[in-house]
C-alpha cells in the first residue's frame, strides 16, 4: 500500500485544478464515503456560542459565519462530491436537540449517535466498522464538522484529488493545514 499527503497550499494536480463540481462517475459513486464528525462537544468556544446562540451547544451547531450552522456548510460543501446514501453523521445523543433539525431529512442508518463523546478515535472507529460492513471497498474521507473553509471549491478540489489518489494506491491523507491555529486543552473542544 501507498500513502501520500496532499500540501493544499500548493494547490492540487493540475489534472483536477479545473474540475467541476460534479458527481464522480457511477463506476466509483458506490464506493466513496463521507463521514461527518459531529460529536465533539465544542468546550474550548462555549462562552462564544452561549453569546451566538444563548445556549451552551457545541459549535458545529452554531451559525459564525451567514446563517448557516458550520454543520450546514460542511453538508453543502459534501453535497457535490458524495452520493446522500454515501454520507455518515457520527453525533453525540446529548446533542439531539440540536441537530435534529438539521438531519430531518437524513435516514437513521447513516445517523450513528455515540452514547458519549469519546473522541475522534472512537468516532472514526465506529463509523468505519459501520461502512466496512456494508462496502469492504469503500474509500472514505473523514470530515470535521466544527471547521470553518472559506473556499468551498478549493476544498472540493482536494477531496476530488484524495479520493482519485485513494482510489488508485487504496491508501491516502489529506490534512488541510490552518491558516489560524488554536490550541486545544487537555479537555478537549
Amino acid at each position: 500500500m501507498s500513502s501520500g499527503l496532499i500540501d493544499t497550499s500548493s494547490g492540487v494536480p493540475p489534472v483536477l485544478e479545473n474540475s467541476r463540481a460534479a458527481l464522480p462517475s457511477d463506476e466509483t459513486v458506490g464506493h466513496r464515503w463521507a463521514v461527518v464528525l459531529a460529536g465533539g462537544d465544542g468546550t474550548r468556544l462555549q462562552s462564544l456560542t452561549l453569546k451566538i446562540a444563548g445556549d451552551e451547544r457545541p459549535k458545529q451547531f452554531c451559525s459564525f459565519f451567514g446563517a448557516e450552522t458550520l454543520l450546514t456548510q460542511t453538508r453543502a460543501r459534501l453535497e457535490p462530491l458524495f452520493h446522500v446514501e454515501r454520507e455518515l453523521f457520527v453525533v453525540t445523543r446529548s446533542h439531539e436537540p440540536y441537530y435534529r433539525e438539521e438531519l430531518r431529512n437524513v435516514d437513521e442508518s447513516r445517523i450513528l449517535p455515540q452514547p458519549l463523546n469519546r473522541g475522534t478515535g472512537v468516532a472514526v472507529a465506529v463509523a468505519l466498522v459501520h461502512i466496512l460492513q456494508r462496502d469492504p471497498d469503500a474509500v472514505v474521507v473523514l470530515v470535521p464538522c466544527d471547521h470553518y473553509y472559506s473556499d468551498d471549491e478549493a476544498f472540493g478540489r482536494a477531496i476530488r484529488s484524495v479520493l482519485s489518489s485513494a482510489e488508485q494506491y487504496r491508501m491516502w491523507s489529506c490534512s488541510l493545514a490552518p491558516r489560524h491555529v488554536t490550541q486545544k486543552s487537555s479537555t478537549g473542544g
